[in-house]
């Protein structure tokens, strides 16, 4: 495994919504190959220029711009990124598949957690992945419920995950 540059966490500029996006299509067609079965894959990362690629870029930048919205960045270029919100709802935490396991996501999720504080969030919730259940859990969320959603018709298992902040009077999304 290479060396990972100097990394930075920063903040989100608008012109690289289209890079974020696919980055974490890249990843998902990359790294869920062997939790998901290829229509869940197909359906959670859509082909580029579909229509179900532009809703899922749509709503990928709306969570950009209306949340906390941190990249990280290393030798120049995005290598990952999350968003979450005032309330405390991590809504995205994606890692490019190069650099998965050296830290990245842990960064960022440490970035985001003190974001979160900042606000007055006394908890993080979000819907995690099969993939990204692992990295939570060992940074203290709890799984509250498995669920089942639908995505472009095709169903896919994530989970309700909490983590308590200890701060702050206002409860995170969804309580």
């Amino acid at each position: 495994m290479s060396s990972l540059p100097e990394l930075h966490i920063r903040r989100f500029v608008t012109e690289e919504g289209e890079t974020l996006h696919r980055l974490m299509h890249d990843t998902i067609r990359t790294v869920a190959v062997g939790l998901y079965t290829p229509a869940q894959v197909a359906a959670w990362a859509p082909d580029p220029g579909s229509a179900a690629w532009r809703l899922q870029g749509e709503r990928l930048f709306s969570s950009l711009l209306h949340s906390v919205s941190l990249v990280a960045e290393a030798g120049g270029a995005p290598v990952g990124f999350g968003t979450i919100t005032a309330a405390g709802f991590l809504d995205y935490l994606y890692v490019h598949h190069a650099v998965g396991r050296r830290g990245v996501g842990s960064r960022l999720l440490d970035a985001l957690e003190d974001a979160a504080r900042q606000a007055g969030a006394g908890a993080i919730t979000t819907h995690a992945s099969l993939l990204l259940r692992p990295l939570l859990e060992r940074r203290g969320f709890s799984v509250r419920e498995r669920r089942e959603v639908l995505v472009s018709g095709v169903p896919l298992v994530n989970f309700l995950m909490r983590k308590d902040l200890g701060v702050g009077n206002r409860p995170a999304y969804p309580v």
